[in-house]
C-alpha cells in the first residue's frame, strides 16, 4: 500500500509540475515584446537614424529617434496609440516632439538651420515572421514653425539661392524593428 501511495503522490507531482511547465512555456512563447529597436528614415529616426521604442502597456507605444538629418543630429520624441496591437497589422496614431524641417543651402552653411516643433500622424506596425520584429510605415504632417516659413521665404527671394523643390506638407517614415 505504502508504494502505491507513493508512486501515486509522484505521479500527481510530476503530472502538476509538467502542466505548470508547459503553462509557463505557452506563455512565454505567446508574450508580446515591449522593446524594438528600429533602423530607417523619416521624422521619428531623427533623419536618417535609429529609433527605440517602448510598449509598457499593449495600446501606448513611447518612442525616441535619432539620426542624420542632412545638416547634423535629429531627434524626436513621442507616443503612439496602437489600435489592434495583437494582430499582425496594426494601425497607429502617433504625436511626437523634436526636429521637423531644416534647411540646407550648398555652399552657404551661413542658411543651414534645424527647426523643432511638433508633428502628428498614422502609421502601421506589420509584424514579419515568427521572431517578434516588425516593418513601420508612417506618414506625418509637421507642424512647422513660423520662423522656417519666414526662413524659407527669405530664401526664396534671394536670387543667389536655387531650390530644386519645394518641401512637401507631409513627410513619410520607413522602417524594420527588432524585438528584444
Amino acid at each position: 500500500m505504502n508504494s502505491i501511495k507513493f508512486t501515486v503522490i509522484v505521479s500527481i507531482l510530476l503530472f502538476c509540475g509538467l502542466h505548470t511547465a508547459s503553462a509557463q512555456r505557452y506563455r512565454d512563447d505567446e508574450r508580446e515584446r515591449n522593446v524594438f529597436f528600429g533602423l530607417g528614415t523619416g521624422l521619428d529616426y531623427g533623419g536618417l537614424g535609429f529609433k527605440v521604442e517602448a510598449v509598457p502597456i499593449p495600446y501606448l507605444g513611447i518612442f525616441a529617434g535619432a539620426g542624420f538629418n542632412f545638416k547634423g543630429l535629429g531627434f524626436n520624441g513621442g507616443l503612439s496609440f496602437k489600435a489592434l496591437p495583437k494582430k499582425k497589422l496594426s494601425p497607429t496614431i502617433q504625436a511626437m516632439y523634436g526636429y521637423n524641417a531644416v534647411i540646407v543651402v550648398a555652399g552657404a552653411s551661413e542658411y543651414n538651420k534645424t527647426y523643432y516643433g511638433p508633428s502628428a500622424g498614422v502609421g502601421l506596425d506589420w509584424k514579419v515572421g515568427r521572431a517578434p520584429n516588425k516593418l513601420f510605415f508612417g506618414v506625418y504632417y509637421p507642424f512647422r514653425s513660423d520662423q522656417y516659413q519666414k526662413d524659407f521665404d527669405k530664401l526664396k527671394n534671394n536670387p543667389s539661392v536655387k531650390f530644386d523643390s519645394e518641401p512637401l506638407p507631409i513627410t513619410i517614415s520607413i522602417g524594420f524593428h527588432f524585438g528584444l
